[in-house]
């Protein structure tokens, strides 16, 4: 048989020697079984609850593809330690006709009695994992209760000492204390970051601080001296969510580690918070920017999302905003802002002023069938070579062939002769699907026809719905600089051959003077 070898060791107290002896056993293993090995797999410090390992996942598309018959690992728990996860795979392997087998623990599963052991063999894994999470978490508690840094690293404002416990660094928790004192005094994020990056200050990464950056800060405990233990705890479908409310498993320790601020102007930093929050849900009605993910600053490059402001004449508008601007100030780009209505009706306007010019679609059209008919061309020197290969292949079998009738023959062979079948069909396969996709195109007129009839009517229904899946056919970017509009059309048409709908992408800009969007 065809085998494969799997090996993983965790980051708990093993070493990269260890993959070496599973190795090493598995290959004895494979020589006494007279298995030929095709190909190694490792996975070094990566824990086995879970599967998201990068050398088993590969081991799983190689088996897909039939790669190999069988794949030894040195015990069940180098497979996997949670059950789920373990059976899952084993169940997939199975459906490629791959077989699971183990060098360091000898039983058969397709036996009843292999079954239980495998069964009792995969309970003990996840039991092992799990026991020593629970030991862990006892430890980490210890930490937390005696101000100890429970893993990571600290929060800004902070250093660890020798003895693992937090101390102040003043040169960031001057820092700390301006942010929260100017934030209290009512200054907004805008001109405490400008301030903050002005004086030199920058994160851990020597990046410059923004707002989320700053909102985290304003909300972290640790700046009173609380120490929290799993609030990041993830939820039962596994998604973790470090801003969810407090829960019961949390663990809190009051005066955990040094504060750098009071609490009274924490609390006072809050109350604000929850303001400003209140005010801002009070003028967020639902708007639907239907340029979203489209729209980019031509300036600095960074997108533009949604933003609603109130006027001179307190009446709320909504606009395309730079998101880099928003989050570090005017220093850091000097687009504006741009009205968001105005914007999509003059990008919708265009739109429809293209599906209306039967000339100009009729364009577009022969520009999308003759990249088609580049890619057929394309395709067809691809089948030759297909064809090529295939023959090649099929007098290597016939090699193989002529050595049977002379009575010749081993396991190599008989391997390397399921490869070469699999490898004649595959290619069989690929040169139908090559040959069956060329279809006959249909008329230009009958194109244009087909546009109108689908894509005009959901211009005119003005729905949300209709009117994005205009933008996803028509529109890949828009640029907007401080004087002019770029826009990046894509046009995404199925070329509708007969028989086939598929589609070819041809894209073109266009550059507009800003002022047209009033």
């Amino acid at each position: 048989m065809i085998a494969a070898l799997y090996a993983r060791y965790s980051s708990d107290n093993q070493r990269a020697e260890s993959i070496v002896a599973q190795m090493r056993a598995s290959r004895e293993y494979c020589r006494r079984k007279g298995y030929t090995i095709v190909k190694e797999y490792a996975d070094e410090a990566f824990t086995g609850t879970n599967d998201a390992r990068p050398a088993y996942r590969q081991m799983m598309k190689d088996a897909a593809i039939g790669l190999f018959e069988v794949v030894i690992f040195h015990k069940v728990d180098r497979n996997g330690r949670n059950e789920f996860d373990y059976y899952y795979n084993k169940r997939e392997l199975a459906k490629h006709n791959v077989t699971v087998e183990y060098s360091g623990q000898a039983f058969d599963s397709t036996s009843p009695e292999g079954a239980l052991m495998e069964n009792q063999l995969v309970g003990l894994a996840a039991y092992y994992s799990r026991n020593l999470s629970r030991e862990v978490k006892k430890g980490l508690k210890e930490n937390v209760l005696a101000g100890k840094i429970t893993g990571g690293k600290p929060a800004y404002g902070y250093d660890i000492d020798k003895n693992k416990k937090y101390v102040i660094n003043e040169y960031e928790a001057a820092a700390v204390r301006y942010m929260f004192d100017r934030y209290a005094a009512g200054d907004s994020y805008t001109e405490i970051l400008q301030e903050i990056n002005g004086r030199g200050y920058r994160t851990r990464r020597g990046a410059e601080f923004g707002k989320p950056t700053l909102h985290d800060i304003l909300n972290n405990r640790r700046y009173i001296g609380t120490c929290i233990l799993g609030k990041n705890k993830p939820y039962p479908d596994g998604r973790r969510n470090s801003h969810r409310e407090d829960h019961d498993e949390m663990i809190i320790v009051e005066n955990g580690c040094p504060a750098i601020i009071d609490k009274e102007l924490f609390e006072k930093v809050q109350e604000r918070q929850r303001i400003n929050k209140r005010r801002g849900a009070s003028r967020t009605a639902k708007y639907n920017y239907l340029l979203s993910g489209l729209v980019y600053c031509g300036v600095c490059g960074a997108a533009m999302s949604g933003a609603r402001n109130r006027t001179r004449r307190i009446e709320v508008r909504e606009y395309y905003r730079c998101c880099k601007k928003a989050n570090h100030g005017y220093e850091k780009c000097s687009n504006r802002l741009i009205h968001a209505r105005s914007l999509e009706q003059f990008i919708l306007g265009k739109l429809k002023q293209t599906l209306l010019n039967k000339l100009l679609l009729k364009r577009l059209v022969v520009m999308i069938q003759e990249k088609y008919e580049a890619i057929y061309v394309n395709s067809q020197t691809e089948v030759e070579q297909l064809k090529a290969e295939e023959r090649k292949c099929t007098r290597a079998l016939d090699r193989l062939y002529d050595i049977i009738e002379d009575g010749e023959i081993d396991e190599f062979d008989r391997a390397r002769m399921k490869k070469l079948k699999d490898r004649i069909m595959g290619l069989r396969a690929s040169m139908k699907e090559l040959i069956e996709n060329r279809g006959d195109l249909l008329p230009v007129d009958e194109v244009v026809k087909y546009i109108k009839l689908k894509f005009l009517p959901l211009l005119e229904a003005g729905g949300v719905k209709e009117t994005k899946q205009i933008l996803e056919n028509f529109v890949k970017r828009i640029d907007v600089y401080v004087d002019r509009i770029v826009v990046c059309y894509r046009v995404a048409l199925p070329v509708l051959i007969r028989a086939h709908h598929q589609s070819y992408t041809i894209e073109f800009t266009r550059e507009y003077p800003r002022e047209l969007v009033s």
